[in-house]
């Protein structure tokens, strides 16, 4: 190391908090294409209806073979038919994590 990373905190503590940010982004962007691979955000009742349909099937052989066979028939169909995919929920994820871990950081390092 030279004397000028010494000499030179607050450009460390600046380029740490860059990384934060990136990382948080890139968690975002994670987080965003799974909502949007599962088709969105479940809601409390319809969570509640699915337990229900679970707890009422005394198979749950039953409920993974339908599962299956809708996985295949989604691969297999054209892509016209397939579910649509919100390819804008990533960035909307990763933009709003970063702004988080941004204004966390930057009130980090005026304190």
């Amino acid at each position: 190391m030279s004397s000028d990373d010494d000499a030179n905190p607050h450009i460390m503590a600046t380029i740490e908090s860059l990384m934060r940010i990136t990382l948080a982004g890139f968690g975002g962007a994670l987080a965003g294409i799974s909502i949007s691979r599962r088709g969105g955000l479940a809601t409390a009742s319809q969570q509640a209806q699915a337990l229900a349909k679970k707890v009422a099937t005394p198979n749950n052989n039953v409920i993974k073979q339908s599962r299956t066979q809708r996985r295949q028939a989604i691969r297999s169909a054209p892509p016209v038919l397939r579910p649509s995919i919100d390819r804008e929920l990533p960035t909307a994820w990763a933009v709003a994590c970063m702004a988080f871990a941004g204004v966390v950081e930057f009130t980090r390092l005026v304190s």
